[in-house]
């Protein structure tokens, strides 16, 4: 089962294009970053489509922690210059709103400490 779930922070803002298919699809593209239990922290590139795309977009910021879920993705591709590319990428199918930035006066993203469970069902 290809499942994963992250907490973290937008590490970047939101950014929201159209597909030029007939249906315009919305696509979102954003990175997230996660810590780690050593303060520092990993980066995953995310792409939601839809109404979860125009969600996120609407409503997260650089900065505002974010609960993710979907899947991870991985995909090859010859770029302009002939050279394979491999790429990997969360596919959000859904999200959660946790707090922003301004909301949690925080630089750091005080990740608990202990292996219960998270207060909040995914």
């Amino acid at each position: 089962m290809n499942k994963v779930t992250l907490y973290g922070r937008a590490a970047t803002e939101i950014e929201l294009k159209y597909s030029s298919n007939d249906e315009k699809t919305a696509v979102g593209k954003f990175r997230i970053a996660v810590n780690r239990k050593n303060k520092e922290a990993d980066f995953f590139n995310c792409v939601a489509f839809g109404k979860t795309a125009e969600n996120i977009a609407k409503y997260f910021h650089k900065g505002d922690r974010i609960l993710i879920g979907g899947r991870i993705q991985i995909d090859n591709y010859t770029n302009k210059d002939g050279k394979k590319v491999t790429t990997t990428n969360i596919i959000v199918e859904e999200f959660d709103f946790i707090e922003s930035k301004k909301e949690s006066g925080s630089d750091f993203m005080d990740l608990p400490e202990t292996d219960e469970e998270l207060p909040f069902k995914f």
